[in-house]
């Protein structure tokens, strides 16, 4: 690894891995979603667990039209009440920002948070009352000021909403006696059906944004640290770094200027004669960087050759050179063939070619000793399937 850290170079790993990056951060919001967003089936009513502990109840009534009399009493149109009612109540009484902002006035941010809040709400009515229940099941006293909040919120909406006149306060916000918790349970419990609708929870939008964040951040610090112990060439810079030696071309993956970049090595190779291609490991491309430099000669009119490492003596390599204009060597890796080493110490002139992302450094210091270790000179490096920048 390099003593200073390439932020380019990191960025440009992140960049290759964007598909990763956006299917990972894909993933962590649909889980978002699922844990705090979505549809969730509530009972408007609290539950009978609820019931059993303190809660604080308001009745009202949404009356529609102005109040009369009529036949001596004063009679006040009322809205029918349906589940479509109770579940607009719900609606608005459960919004994400106006639950933050009453326990934000409340001063209650560090004891209870909006999704807490929001499942201790719920609105009830009974099957044939116009009279509608607001409950709260939390067994502490700031029921009673969230009650009043809540009744506010909804008013003005509900009204715009039903083009009714007014709500009117039967009853509360009090403390729900325990006659009143043992009746409503003893109606549930005779058959009196309570309106049960799956009602839309409000996605908690924050921490889905947080668990996106969360899967965005992990996915590209994961790829940022394998990319930091990264030891493989990455490179030119690195690669010219390990050897002490510049690169003479730099082949890119998919490259439809294959040739050209081959034309370059063979000029930068200039008058050798005989030249021995190998590379630090196997499947870096040697070969075939061998087979297009003997072609990019031929079309430049020379008698070129390509030969096989195993298949020369020292006598036989010297033939061949009187025989044609170039001799082209392909070998095996040097750090796993005894034979490329020894053509090495007799042909001289070598080019290592090394695969961004997949030779290691310590490979290319270690070929470069090989070389040098017996007497040879390496000319150059071809930096092979590289990425385009």
């Amino acid at each position: 690894m390099e003593d200073e850290i390439d932020i380019k170079e990191l960025l440009t790993a992140l960049w290759r891995k964007k598909i990763v990056i956006i299917v990972v951060t894909c993933i962590f919001f649909i889980l978002g979603m699922v844990l705090y967003g979505g549809l969730s089936k509530s009972n408007p009513v609290a539950k009978n667990e609820d019931k059993k502990n303190n809660y604080y109840k308001t009745e009202f009534i949404l009356a529609r039209g102005k109040s009369k009399e009529l036949d001596g009493e004063i009679v006040t149109y009322k809205l029918s009440i349906d589940s479509g009612v109770l579940i607009n109540l719900t609606k608005f009484a459960t919004a994400q920002n106006f639950l933050e902002k009453v326990i934000s006035e409340m001063n209650l941010s560090d004891t209870i948070d909006a999704d807490e809040l929001r499942e201790k709400i719920s609105f009830s009515c009974g099957e044939k009352s116009d009279v509608i229940m607001l409950a709260i099941a939390y067994d502490d006293e700031v029921a009673i000021p969230i009650s009043e909040e809540i009744l506010s919120e909804i008013k003005d909406k509900i009204m715009k909403l039903y083009e009714i006149d007014g709500m009117t306060i039967i009853d509360g916000p009090r403390k729900a006696t325990q006659d009143d918790i043992e009746n409503e349970i003893a109606v549930e419990t005779e058959g009196e059906e309570v309106v049960e609708e799956i009602t839309e929870k409000a996605p908690s939008k924050k921490k889905v944004v947080l668990i996106t964040g969360i899967g965005f951040v992990l996915c590209c610090g994961v790829i940022i640290v394998m990319e930091l112990f990264n030891d493989s060439i990455k490179n030119e810079r690195e690669l010219e770094k390990a050897t002490n030696a510049r690169v003479l071309t730099n082949i890119f993956k998919e490259d439809k200027n294959i040739t050209e970049k081959i034309n370059l090595l063979r000029v930068a190779l200039k008058e050798q004669k005989v030249i021995l291609v190998t590379s630090p490991n196997v499947g870096a491309g040697a070969t075939y960087v061998a087979s297009r430099l003997v072609k990019s000669y031929e079309e430049m009119g020379q008698k070129a050759i390509l030969v096989e490492a195993n298949d020369l003596t020292e006598n036989k390599i010297k033939e061949l050179e009187n025989s044609n204009d170039i001799v082209i060597v392909d070998s095996e890796n040097i750090l796993d063939s005894a034979k490329t080493l020894f053509a090495v110490r007799y042909i001289k002139n070598t080019v290592l070619v090394s695969e961004e992302r997949k030779t290691n450094i310590e490979e290319v210091i270690k070929a470069k000793a090989n070389v040098e270790g017996v007497g040879g000179k390496l000319l150059g490096n071809v930096l092979n399937k590289s990425n385009k920048k």
